[in-house]
């Protein structure tokens, strides 16, 4: 993630990332197909991003490949 900006998660179930200075989306992602409650960056690596939602899923997120999650995990 870039230094000016941060992520948010929706009630839709999407993954937002904005830049902090002019507020433009930079990167979208359906993250969940419920309610997305919360999410977190890895502080090794700022270009990777978790989510959790009410699907009860955790999700990686890698923002230089951001297709498809990394990882999912129902645990």
């Amino acid at each position: 993630m870039m230094a000016s900006s941060f992520a948010v998660t929706t009630d839709k179930g999407n993954l937002i990332v904005v830049d902090a200075t002019t507020y433009q989306k930079i990167y979208t992602q359906q993250a969940h197909s419920l309610e997305a409650w919360t999410v977190a960056n890895d502080l090794r690596n700022p270009n990777i991003l978790f989510t959790g939602g009410d699907d009860a899923l955790l999700k990686g997120w890698d923002l230089r490949s951001p297709e498809q999650s990394l990882f999912t995990s129902k645990r």
